[in-house]
């Protein structure tokens, strides 16, 4: 009888401690309240540092995720001002989607915080795009070194 006893207090206190353990805290992958608009609007800068040490791995990751439409991991190599002035709701600098053909050589400035790169992608343009009619282009990809780390900063086809 003891013994019941003493298995049944163990038991009341063990779903006690674990009733109380985690009150309000949220599930480690519950959104919260205003994750969602954050990540629309907000590029995370530094999604992974070892490729952002290299200006041709930033260029080579963001077209990787160009090819599939990701635009979210896009933004996160790319300046706040890039954002706010390439992308749209459908595509970026005028196309839907875009693969690298080539990456050229890394063009540093003599101050070498700034680079651009020229690439040609294969690309689906957006409606109405500078790019309409064409399947492949050639253009330069400017980046800029922001706090360490190499970010995209716009795109020009005259450089």
């Amino acid at each position: 009888m003891k013994r019941a006893a003493a298995i049944l207090l163990i038991l009341v206190l063990c779903l006690s401690v674990a009733a109380c353990g985690e009150r309000g805290v949220p599930a480690q992958n519950a959104p919260t309240p205003n994750s969602a608009s954050q990540s629309a609007t907000t590029p995370v800068t530094t999604p992974d540092t070892a490729v952002q040490n290299s200006p041709t791995a930033v260029v080579t990751a963001f077209f990787e995720a160009f090819a599939d439409a990701d635009y979210e991991t896009m933004k996160t190599y790319c300046t706040t001002d890039c954002v706010r002035d390439d992308f749209r709701t459908d595509g970026v600098y005028g196309m839907e989607r875009a693969s690298a053909v080539s990456i050229g050589a890394e063009e540093l400035s003599r101050d070498q915080d700034d680079c651009a790169i020229q690439v040609t992608v294969e690309l689906t343009p957006s409606v109405n795009s500078r790019f309409a009619g064409q399947t492949q282009a050639t253009f330069f990809v400017e980046l800029e070194l922001e706090r360490g780390v190499w970010l995209i900063d716009d795109f020009d086809q005259n450089r």
